[in-house]
């Protein structure tokens, strides 16, 4: 009403639905019809695309351990298991990366513990969705740092899904929450 904008010319959208419809406009998903999507850039946002159409699981909400997912999996949990370690309080997720490289392996450690956490919930949703593809964005800058060993280790469990990284980011974001429009 403050705006004087028409409540049916707005509309909201979950950022990681956005993301996934976007990177499937732009191509990144071409050759899947299944897949498990995570965008990891504000949060543990979830998306799926199946059938031609991407829906919102809301997979940052599952039980998971003692909490639920975000709580283990979400971009807080990096900083917070980093000072629980060392009492060092880290700004992001680049910061970690960096002192991964020079803190006798503390690092190395909160990055091998995340893949874990993600191995074991990403097992649980790829067997349920029978997912042919995990996409995931964010984290670009440490992809290296976690996600070898969560490839390694579904693949010692027999799960030969393939993980892409998203490469469109933001742009996909903004194309696809442009896409409610048409």
């Amino acid at each position: 009403e403050k705006t004087n904008v028409p409540a049916d010319n707005i509309k909201i959208q979950n950022s990681a639905p956005a993301f996934m419809l976007g990177e499937v406009l732009l191509g990144a998903t071409e050759g899947y019809q299944n897949v498990l999507a995570f965008n990891l850039i504000s949060g543990f946002g979830t998306a799926r695309y199946c059938n031609g159409e991407v829906i919102n699981p809301d997979l940052w909400r599952s039980s998971f351990k003692d909490g639920i997912a975000v709580d283990y999996l979400g971009r807080r949990w990096f900083s917070k298991r980093y000072e629980e370690f060392t009492g060092h309080k880290i700004a992001n997720i680049k910061e970690l990366s960096s002192l991964a490289d020079t803190d006798d392996g503390l690092g190395q450690l909160v990055f091998n513990e995340y893949s874990e956490n993600f191995v074991t919930f990403l097992m649980q949703w790829i067997r349920y969705y029978n997912t042919d593809l995990v996409l995931i964005g964010g984290y670009n800058d440490v992809w290296d740092w976690y996600i070898p060993h969560v490839k390694d280790r579904l693949n010692d469990n027999r799960i030969r899904v393939p993980i892409k990284q998203a490469v469109h980011g933001d742009l996909a974001t903004m194309i696809g929450a442009a896409n409610q429009w048409k």
